[in-house]
């Protein structure tokens, strides 16, 4: 009889013990987003599906070892989920981290569960990974508006991370589209694999104190690439005294330069930063534009400096408020975290220069949306707010104890001719007069979407010109009477300009062919904005191309007191249609 051959399991067990050995706990190097927070349940309840009601984290192992992750944990405030045993996670592999009794997530495969499981708030908070060795690995900071979904807000879904591949991005979630409510242990339901080549942006800074100024980027960064202090320049050649990371963002998005002495009051100063090529893991980066700051210390404000410049009170269903402020100094700047409106503190720091604006909203992502306002979202923040009532209400803007504005809006100030005021902005007209006089508002235009959060007013006008009887004539212009609609790059579509001598104007707009047959209405009873264009493309109402030949522009307008005007303006199609 053969003996047995015990060698393979022997050599097994061997390479086995030398795996625990360089990929546990002992000689492991791991570095920061090795292993990421992929997805998390904050708000299990409605249960939607199959996921059980308990919160869980997902982490996903993006290196290319396995890792032990003894001695890992998962820190919210003062709450930590320790994973005290050892655990292999295997290269782009994931894991759920529950807690132990919550036993049902065991038929979703790999999990740990947890003795103590550090629970996370529903609507907003923060919480990060941090190793063995103490070092924070990732971090995930999220509020309700991540959802971008009103109705998955309310609970039941996972907020999950939209690539993997692109470590760096802090804002990179959305709910989950899995019919069950979620993906655990499983690819994301919103994954993308792309590489993020686009380098950080300064998002926004503030002082700490007259010497420290702190700059917050949209992106974690490269920590040598961002302290190196030869990347650093100011105006006056002051020296620095420090640079270093500011802790308070756990996600590795800012910074703190320390001057060596303070700057001097009422003096505007320039910080240039030159680019960031490289991102938070260490990718080389396409190189961007150098930045220039102006830095300049924040000052007192009087009455009418800093005001309010447009209010939306009554959001559509499912919308969200806002309120936009804007600075009318000559030169002062202020910080907004000082800032009060009504009885709520501004939660953000940020500095706010003159002839500059800030929108403070309960969703910056539904702003953006519904407003069209995405390349104004660095001046659209995060903010609670009073809950205003919706037919008259007192605003009040303070800075500590001074007021800086306040006015009592009602829900008359509005366009008459607007029949549903929901998701309309109220507009002020000219930054310069009374906030409470209601000839100085004005419902934000419906060629602008009904709202201009982050950028000037529709309605804005500083000063009153010509009345429409002495400049009738010249409301309505075509840029060019013809055009040729067959898509070279040339002409190809009819512009009509126009400028009011006030707001509140409306008008209907429509296009009629040689044999007085209307093929096009671009505009119907629509309030107009002070000045601006509609575009003609050479369609019709049906969707198709007309033919070439002459059109009539057939224009009417009534002011705000009512009064009618009419003008025709004649264009020709040209080209091969």
């Amino acid at each position: 009889m053969n003996k047995p051959n015990f060698k393979p399991k022997w050599r097994f067990s061997l390479v086995f013990c030398l795996f625990l050995l360089r990929g546990g706990v002992f000689g492991q190097t791991v570095a920061p987003y090795d292993i990421l927070i992929d997805e998390f349940m904050a708000d299990p309840m409605p249960t939607i599906d199959t996921l059980p009601n308990a919160e869980f984290i997902e982490l996903y192992n993006r290196s290319d070892n396995p890792i032990n992750l003894k001695g890992f944990k998962i820190v919210n405030g003062k709450d930590t989920s320790l994973i005290d045993t050892s655990y292999i996670l295997g290269k782009q592999q994931y894991l759920i981290i529950y807690p132990k009794s919550k036993t049902e997530f065991r038929k979703f495969g790999a999990g740990y569960g947890v003795t103590k499981f550090g629970a996370l708030n529903n609507t907003v908070d923060e919480f990060y990974l941090v190793s063995d060795n103490n070092k924070i690995i990732d971090a995930a900071k999220y509020d309700n508006t991540y959802y971008q979904d009103s109705k998955k807000s309310g609970g039941g879904w996972t907020l999950e991370r939209i690539n993997p591949n692109a470590p760096c991005d802090i804002r990179g979630w959305i709910a989950s589209k899995n019919k069950v409510g979620g993906t655990p242990n499983m690819r994301n339901s919103v994954y993308i694999d792309s590489t993020d080549r686009i380098p950080p942006k300064l998002e926004r800074y503030f002082w700490e104190n007259t010497k420290t100024i702190v700059l917050v980027y949209d992106k974690s960064l490269n920590i040598s690439i961002a302290k190196d202090i030869s990347r650093y320049k100011i105006s006056d050649n002051s020296n620095f005294e420090s640079i270093e990371l500011d802790t308070t963002f756990r996600n590795s998005q800012a910074i703190k330069l320390k001057f060596s002495q303070t700057l001097k009051a009422k003096t505007t100063y320039f910080l240039y930063i030159n680019n960031i090529n490289k991102d938070c893991i260490g990718r080389s980066l396409p190189l961007s534009k150098t930045d220039t700051i102006p830095l300049r210390l924040d000052e007192s404000f009087i009455w009418n400096e800093l005001i309010i410049n447009e209010i939306l009170a009554d959001p559509e269903t499912g919308g969200s408020r806002f309120i936009e402020l804007y600075n009318n100094s000559k030169d002062k700047v202020v910080d907004i975290k000082n800032l009060k409106i009504d009885d709520i503190d501004v939660s953000t720091k940020m500095l706010l220069f003159p002839k500059q604006y800030i929108v403070l909203t309960d969703n910056p992502f539904y702003i953006q949306k519904r407003y069209k306002a995405e390349a104004f979202s660095k001046k659209i923040i995060k903010q609670k707010l009073t809950t205003w009532k919706t037919d008259t209400a007192k605003v009040r803007l303070r800075n500590g104890t001074t007021f800086l504005d306040s006015f009592t809006y009602n829900k008359s100030w509005h366009n008459p001719l607007i029949a549903n005021t929901e998701g309309v902005s109220l507009e002020r007209i000219n930054p310069n007069k009374p906030s409470n006089d209601a000839s100085n508002w004005q419902s934000a235009a419906q060629t602008v979407g009904y709202a201009t959060p982050g950028r000037q007013n529709s309605q804005y006008k500083l000063t009153d010109s010509l009345s429409i009887s002495a400049q009738s004539k010249q409301i309505f212009k075509l840029e060019k009477k013809t055009f040729s609609p067959d898509s070279d790059g040339f002409d190809d579509f009819l512009i009509l300009n126009y400028r009011f001598d006030k707001s509140g104007y409306a008008a209907s707009i429509f296009i009629f062919d040689d044999k007085g047959r209307r093929v096009k209405t671009l505009i119907n009873n629509a309030l107009l904005s002070v000045e601006g264009n509609i575009i003609w493309q050479g369609d019709t109402d049906e969707g198709l191309k007309v033919r070439q030949g002459i059109y009539i522009v057939s224009i009417e307008w009534v002011s705000p007191m009512g009064k009618v005007e009419r003008e025709k303006l004649a264009c020709y199609v040209a080209g091969r249609l």
